[in-house]
């Protein structure tokens, strides 16, 4: 498995297709993005989609805020009892890789 973390900097924003294409190149089976905001978000999750990476899970950040999302090739499953302080849950996302058994 290959997995990618990228921090796209307050959503991508213009750079978005370039950070797309950068990811794309890298060819991950698994990829956490940080910064993610919802509005510049709705590209990228069509995009990743587009490139193979269906399943999404995501912190679902307000506005302006920077939350994470996760791509997958494979289902994964989000953990409900995330062990983050309640003022740091959009900043953490726990989830399971059912298909990797040593993600549980």
């Amino acid at each position: 498995m290959k997995l990618l973390a990228w921090n796209i900097q307050h959503g991508g924003g213009v750079g978005l297709a370039r950070i797309v294409e950068e990811i794309s190149a890298c060819d991950p089976d698994v990829i956490a993005v940080t910064e993610f905001r919802a509005k510049p978000g709705v590209a990228l999750c069509a995009a990743m989609t587009e490139r193979g990476l269906p399943h999404v899970e995501t912190t679902c950040p307000a506005e302006n805020q920077n939350g994470i999302v996760v791509f997958s090739r494979t289902p994964m499953r989000r953990k409900r009892s995330c062990q983050a302080p309640s003022a740091d849950l959009v900043r953490w996302l726990d989830i399971d890789l059912p298909a990797f058994p040593w993600s549980r």
